[in-house]
């Protein structure tokens, strides 16, 4: 178990560290800000998430496709597997609000 947690803590660090990598390269006003600013709520949704059988091992395949894509120059392809990990993303945070109603807060 202290060995998975440990994997958990890499994985957090990792994942964070490809989000500031991709925004600072980005060099859009503001990317970097964002990445830092949502660090917090993207931590707690890992925390409810990152323990389902297959889901790093998900997240750092989309991440790999996204620096195939971008290491290539192909931008079209890195734009669409940004897209699908956004997408994957967002699927995971109404699936897990749907399941966690009490961890999210509903601002409507």
């Amino acid at each position: 178990m202290h060995r998975e947690l440990g994997n958990i803590k890499v994985f957090y660090e990792c994942d964070h560290a490809f989000h500031h990598t991709i925004a600072k390269a980005a060099k859009h006003p503001g990317a970097t800000t964002f990445v830092n600013q949502t660090r917090l709520q993207l931590t707690r949704v890992r925390s409810l998430v990152v323990v389902e059988q297959g889901h790093m091992e998900s997240v750092i395949k989309e991440h790999l496709q996204i620096l195939k894509a971008l290491d290539s120059g192909t931008i079209d392809q890195a734009l669409k597997a940004m897209q699908f990990h956004l997408d994957t993303v967002y699927a995971t945070i109404e699936r897990l609000k749907n399941a966690h109603a009490d961890f999210f807060v509903d601002k409507k």
